[in-house]
């Protein structure tokens, strides 16, 4: 419902080719309209990639997203997961596909791009203990989670990239 209500379409991990040039899949591949999404379900590994604006990684609810995984990915903390997607995410020339990734235990949402030093992120706080965020945080996250905050202009940007560029 959250995905939903930010403008996202999004493909599964079950959907998904097994070949995307990653060690694991993604939780979802997210897309800004139905068009992409509708595109990409009968696309190759490459395209499907290229079209998505970027993936997620859902972790169970509340899960401590600076421990290591002990079942569906052993040895492997969550944002070792993120990087090994943006690392895989351009094609054989070289050119990104997309620059942002999601990471959320639907908790703490964070947000990972290629251009920052490894391991560097952006995290917001939708609920701590059992506390939901105010109202003006919310905005804040609904503004940088959002699909339209992904999408790319003509240059590549998006609005994430003139976010980070101005802090």
């Amino acid at each position: 419902p959250v995905l939903d209500a930010l403008g996202w379409s999004r493909m599964p991990q079950q959907s998904m080719p097994n070949n995307l040039g990653t060690r694991k899949r993604p939780d979802y591949c997210l897309f800004t309209s139905p068009k992409d999404f509708i595109i990409a379900a009968e696309a190759d590994p490459p395209t499907l990639f290229r079209i998505s604006a970027t993936v997620l990684e859902a972790k169970m609810w509340g899960h401590p997203l600076a421990r290591l995984s002990k079942e569906a990915t052993p040895g492997w903390f969550p944002s070792q997961q993120i990087q090994d997607y943006l690392n895989h995410a351009k094609d054989a020339g070289g050119k990104r596909f997309f620059n942002w990734a999601i990471l959320t235990n639907g908790k703490e949402w964070r947000l990972y791009t290629d251009r920052s030093s490894v391991g560097a992120y952006f995290s917001f706080h939708l609920v701590r203990d059992t506390e939901f965020c105010s109202l003006d945080d919310f905005r804040l996250f609904c503004a940088l989670f959002r699909s339209r905050a992904f999408e790319r202009s003509e240059d590549g940007s998006c609005f994430l990239d003139q976010v980070r560029e101005q802090s």
